[in-house]
């Protein structure tokens, strides 16, 4: 006798859109913390430095929110 495949739980539309919008709330958040700090810890560098900064804090939170979800919630 055959054993029928098991189907992984798909996610529900809802559910993928609801992960993808707390990604962007982790990106904004990100980059608006991010240019917080940097506003005060790089205060001597070039103003283009504290844009950077949020840039690549911003990208982080978007990847640590997705990180999470997977570990989490199995995104």
């Amino acid at each position: 006798m055959k054993k029928k495949p098991t189907q992984k739980p798909t996610k529900s539309r809802k559910e993928l859109e609801m992960a993808q919008g707390e990604r962007m709330i982790a990106l904004l958040i990100g980059g608006f913390g991010g240019y917080l700090v940097a506003e005060f810890v790089l205060r001597p560098y070039p103003h283009p430095w504290h844009w950077l900064t949020a840039l690549a804090v911003s990208g982080l939170g978007y990847l640590g929110m997705a990180l999470w979800q997977r570990r989490l919630r199995g995104f």
